[in-house]
């Protein structure tokens, strides 16, 4: 079959002005950001989207809270892949974000992620406040005199084993001199014994 130069001046036309993509850019894999506890951000979506003839801009659309007016941001190509990378700014309070992506190819054809609107992808910022500060002014005094205490009751209960010790010792002292006497009575009463026979 031959073609007629009408068919090749359209052939030519359809590839040099794009004119016969029926193909929308299409969505392979976008991030789902998870919740988290930054609050300050930024907080990158990075999405895969392809096209027969080529994705020009990509662009992703968020929301701080609902109702909220949405706000557009440009994505940026990672290098010559098919994947984009979007920022978004961290809203330095707890709240929620919902986010979508749109793709647009160089025919002007565009894709949505998620496809249906108004749907979208959301997360959770929690704010993490710091713990408070108790100061407690008796604190350290009351620490000092606990350690002092643990040392006057250490000296105490020397002092008292000293004089246990002490004690034990004189009463010892005193059976030990309680026998010697009765021992020399003893004698004494023997020696008259031995007299009077």
């Amino acid at each position: 079959m031959v073609m007629k130069p009408a068919t090749w001046s359209l052939l030519g036309a359809c590839l040099l002005a794009v004119a016969c993509d029926e193909e929308a850019p299409f969505f392979i894999d976008t991030l789902i950001l998870s919740d988290t506890v930054d609050p300050v951000g930024p907080y990158t979506v990075s999405t895969v989207v392809v096209d027969n003839y080529g994705v020009i801009e990509v662009e992703l659309d968020y929301q701080i809270g609902l109702p909220a007016a949405p706000i557009a941001v440009d994505c940026e190509r990672n290098g010559n892949t098919d994947t984009w990378n979007c920022l978004i700014p961290g809203p330095r309070r707890s709240t929620r974000i919902y986010y979508s992506l749109t793709a647009r190819d160089s025919a002007g054809k565009t894709a949505r992620d998620p496809a249906l609107a108004p749907d979208s992808y959301s997360f959770a910022v929690t704010a993490r406040e710091p713990p408070p500060i108790v100061v407690d002014a008796g604190a350290p005094d009351r620490a000092l005199h606990d350690a002092g205490a643990v040392e006057d009751r250490g000296d105490a209960g020397a002092a008292t084993d000293s004089s246990a010790s002490d004690r034990v010792a004189e009463d010892g002292g005193i059976e030990d001199s309680g026998g010697e006497d009765a021992g020399s009575e003893d004698a004494v009463a023997l020696d008259r014994t031995a007299e009077d026979s």
